[in-house]
């Protein structure tokens, strides 16, 4: 979001905000441990690992990442507030 729309919210949207984007973080760390547990296991078990699961599991990686930009913002704009 951009910091012009940042300033268009109410302090209780950009709480909101910042509640939902670590919402989503702890979901993406939970995601990230469950899909490592497995590509790893895979990969130390077996003779074949599967490239579509680690694809998978380095894009949820990078999803995760691109959510701190956002936070790091909102947390921002939050400070500037108080």
């Amino acid at each position: 979001m951009k910091k012009e729309d940042l300033k268009k919210l109410s302090t209780e949207q950009l709480l909101a905000k910042e509640k939902g984007t670590k919402t989503f973080i702890g979901v993406f760390v939970a995601l990230i441990i469950v899909l490592g547990f497995f590509v790893f296991r895979d990969f130390f078990t077996s003779e074949e690992s599967s490239y579509a699961e680690l694809t998978i599991w380095i894009c949820t990686v990078g999803g995760m990442v691109s959510l701190f930009p956002e936070l790091k913002a909102v947390q921002e704009e939050i400070r500037n507030r108080g």
